[in-house]
């Protein structure tokens, strides 16, 4: 082997020929049987990633929408609660009022009803009364005059007694 200092300008290097044909064809290669495809495992991976982006925002803007409702429906269900206890309280107000009005009428019929037994007890005593002083006035009459008196002569004074009596109420009580 020949070493020479000095090497032309143009010379041929056959080995930077062949590195670089053996470049283009590695190239060409890889480009046919690699490159296409992991470009297209790339734009899968880009396109996955884009549904996947989509896909997130669409549930975010839904997860969004419901919070908005939830916020919306526990706003109305405070009002809610309220209109509900409200509404029981009146209706507990109206049952208490038809209890009362009921006790109230069946109270008045109640005294209505002992008025009625009081009034016909004082007619009963009354009468029994004033059968027993017509027969005490018979008797105090027979005992008088002894003799025996009969009921029915006396019965229109004692009438009368009981009736004075009646108006009078017993002034001198």
């Amino acid at each position: 082997m020949e070493i020479t200092l000095y090497q032309g300008l143009l010379e041929f290097n056959w080995n930077l020929l062949l590195s670089a044909v053996t470049v283009l064809v590695l190239y060409l290669i890889l480009k046919k049987y690699f490159f296409e495809k992991v470009h297209d495992v790339l734009m899968e991976r880009q396109v996955h990633i884009e549904e996947q982006l989509t896909h997130a925002k669409e549930m975010e803007r839904n997860a969004g929408a419901l919070l908005e409702e939830y916020s919306w429906t526990l706003a109305n269900a405070e009002e809610e609660k309220r209109s509900i206890l409200r509404q029981a309280r009146v209706e507990a107000d109206q049952r208490a009022e038809k209890i009362i009005e009921k006790a109230r009428d069946e109270a008045a019929e109640l005294n209505a009803r002992t008025h009625e037994k009081l009034a016909h007890e004082e007619e009963k005593i009354l009468h029994r009364l004033h059968e027993e002083i017509a027969e005490l006035a018979v008797l105090a009459a027979g005992r008088i005059l002894q003799r025996e008196v009969k009921e029915t002569d006396y019965t229109e004074l004692v009438d009368r007694v009981i009736e004075e009596a009646k108006t009078a109420k017993w002034e001198n009580q």
